[in-house]
């Protein structure tokens, strides 16, 4: 009975977990999954909702800003915004250009981070924050109250991890100095 019990909880403990790539390509491993989906005011910016919204339809909404590749490790396509105060920079982004992304897919990521980004259009007098109001600055008890306890820790990273039948959701709160200092948020389909 024992060791069937063993047996159970290794098996458990394996699907319960995944290894996953931030955006600065770290990979943390043994990343504990936490049942269900993101809270779906956590993926809207500014009208803009992940997983809803197209590209065109974010670029409409927000303003101009030119269409630019996100870089890697993810490739995508993507626009960027600073705020009205010019202290945060918001990355409204989809898919992977190896994939044939292009402005008609759906928003599948947000990025904000501290500072202006160079070439990026204007959005006046708004706070950039996520609807349930995940921004920068919050300490991580701010973010706890919002999301829960994180799929996994540490002194400067936050990393919650949300998995549904169909979608996977990311949370990376970067700290610096106690702080939010940069957060992306994303959801895709499981593959």
């Amino acid at each position: 009975m024992t060791a069937t019990l063993l047996t159970l909880m290794f098996v458990v403990s394996a699907q319960a977990t995944m290894n996953i790539g931030l955006r600065d390509q770290t990979v943390v491993q043994d990343v504990p999954v936490l049942q269900g989906r993101l809270p779906r005011p956590a993926l809207e910016v500014l009208g803009v909702r992940a997983g809803r919204d197209r590209l065109s339809e974010a670029r409409s909404r927000l303003g101009t800003a030119p269409l630019r590749d996100t870089g890697a490790p993810h490739d995508g396509l993507g626009i960027c915004y600073v705020s009205g105060s010019g202290n945060t920079t918001l990355f409204v982004e989809t898919g992977e250009l190896e994939r044939g992304a292009t402005e008609a897919d759906l928003v599948d990521t947000f990025v904000l981070l501290r500072g202006a980004s160079p070439g990026c259009g204007r959005v006046s007098g708004k706070q950039l924050s996520t609807t349930s109001g995940l921004r920068l600055g919050l300490t991580p008890k701010q973010v706890e109250s919002q999301l829960g306890p994180p799929s996994k820790r540490s002194e400067h990273l936050l990393l919650y991890l949300f998995k549904s039948a169909s979608v996977i959701g990311v949370v990376e709160v970067h700290l610096q100095h106690g702080v939010a200092s940069q957060l992306v948020i994303g959801e895709w389909p499981e593959e």
